[in-house]
């Protein structure tokens, strides 16, 4: 009877946090840690710009926000171990977070709740002592016109 319990889907009380730092196109670091939810099974929007804040320096180095992730775990328990077993090509529930917003988590079954994560996928922000457009080098096809020329009037005197 215990172990039907563990089935049985409940709201979120926390979810993994992941926070990845990629510079050079490879992952340099990756930390964890644990964050409880609100009653609601969410992760507030003030809460997520705090977690930003604070984790966007590592080594001295200021990495920028590139993707949220959330990756929630939303299977019927009647279905879990079917779940399991199949191999999808794409991941049904790990979603791209378009926007920095109140994260709310779905019901869990409670033995997979442990698995209900969000991913801060930070990319080193490479400051740029010129700008964009000063990399792009003019090309000019005639020098000698660079002014205007004006046609000279031959005026007739009467």
């Amino acid at each position: 009877m215990e172990q039907l319990n563990n089935f049985k889907k409940k709201k979120n009380t926390g979810a993994q946090i992941f926070f990845i730092y990629v510079g050079n196109a490879e992952v340099e670091s990756l930390h964890k840690e644990h964050q409880l939810l609100t009653e609601n099974s969410e992760l507030l929007k003030s809460d997520i710009i705090k977690l930003i804040k604070s984790h966007q320096y590592l080594n001295n180095n200021r990495y920028k926000l590139t993707s949220l992730l959330r990756y929630n775990i939303t299977a019927e328990p009647s279905k879990v171990f079917d779940t399991a077993e199949q191999t999808p090509t794409s991941n049904p529930y790990l979603i791209i977070e378009k926007h920095i917003k109140t994260i709310r988590f779905a019901d869990t079954v409670d033995i997979l709740q442990g698995m209900n994560a969000i991913f801060f996928v930070f990319s080193r922000d490479e400051l740029r002592t010129t700008r964009q457009s000063a990399n792009t080098k003019r090309i000019v096809f005639n020098s000698k016109l660079r002014k205007t020329k004006r046609k000279k009037l031959i005026k007739d005197i009467n």
